[in-house]
């Protein structure tokens, strides 16, 4: 599992303020075409409520372009989910996500003129190749290792996010050092790391060898492994988020916006592939 959270919202100077849509959607190839969040966002001094900024009535298209990336080959009519506003879906799981393949977002509304649009490049599909061992006793002296064979992303190398889902939250207890951070213990169910490019990782026999640091395990019991390559939406949305959350040195005047790769609105319309095991960690 795979997860960013929008709270749909920016901060601007009140009377600078202007609605903007927000999309969110993420094309993982092997799986079925996802839903598509369409929200608005909310001024400073009001509260985010997801369910009353969803936006209803639109016509969303995803559109599978063909293998040169130009024309339209096969369309998705989306329907809002009914009693959830503002989610969009197929209503069919029989067709998946193609790797190396370009998808277009396409939303229109039947009152307006105003069209947002995205697309992505889904990465090429990669597994995993080797596990050492399906169970590790916690910062004992054998890392955690994994073995992958490699992603491929037409121009540039392939990134990376690895994530952990604790699978039993209510019969295991938060590692060290998780048990000092200071936020709610369900908002550790899943761990995202920060970017990492395909140098960061140990290359064996063409394949790239993860070894897992101890701190992305935020409890001990059964875990899930996740490592996704990722589009340059998704690159680029969390690279300059980072400097946003605090990830730079720069001066507040001089941080850039969040890069969304969205025409007509904001968010994030991003495509993966991933590989993923299980594991689990004792305490000792």
């Amino acid at each position: 599992m795979f997860t960013v959270f929008f709270n749909a919202c920016n901060f601007y100077p009140q009377d600078d303020y202007q609605e903007q849509y927000v999309v969110e959607s993420y094309l993982i190839e092997g799986e079925p075409i996802p839903p598509v969040r369409l929200t608005t966002t909310v001024s400073f001094d009001r509260e985010y409520v997801p369910g009353e900024t969803g936006v209803s009535d639109a016509r969303v298209r995803i559109h599978l372009l063909d293998e040169d990336g130009r024309h339209r080959e096969t369309t998705y009519i989306l329907q809002e989910k009914p009693f959830e506003n503002g989610v969009y879906e197929t209503g069919q799981n029989n067709t998946v996500v193609e790797g190396r393949r370009t998808y277009e977002l396409e939303i229109t509304f039947p009152d307006s003129d105003e069209v947002i649009s995205a697309e992505t490049i889904i990465p090429g599909p990669f597994e995993v190749l080797d596990m050492e061992r399906n169970s590790a006793v916690y910062q004992s002296d054998e890392q955690l290792s994994v073995t992958f064979s490699t992603s491929t992303y037409p121009g540039r190398q392939s990134y990376y996010i690895f994530a952990t889902k604790a699978l039993d939250m209510e019969n295991f207890e938060l590692t060290p050092f998780w048990q000092n951070a200071e936020n709610d213990q369900n908002s550790f169910e899943i761990i995202n790391s920060g970017i990492i490019n395909q140098e960061n990782y140990v290359i064996e026999n063409e394949a790239l060898v993860l070894r897992y640091p101890w701190i992305g395990i935020a409890y001990y019991g059964p875990n899930e492994i996740n490592t996704y390559a990722i589009d340059d939406n998704v690159y680029d949305f969390y690279r300059s988020q980072s400097v946003q959350l605090g990830g730079s040195t720069l001066s507040p005047g001089e941080i850039p916006n969040i890069i969304y790769n969205v025409d007509g609105g904001i968010g994030l319309f991003g495509g993966m592939a991933g590989a993923g095991v299980r594991i689990f960690i004792s305490e000792k």
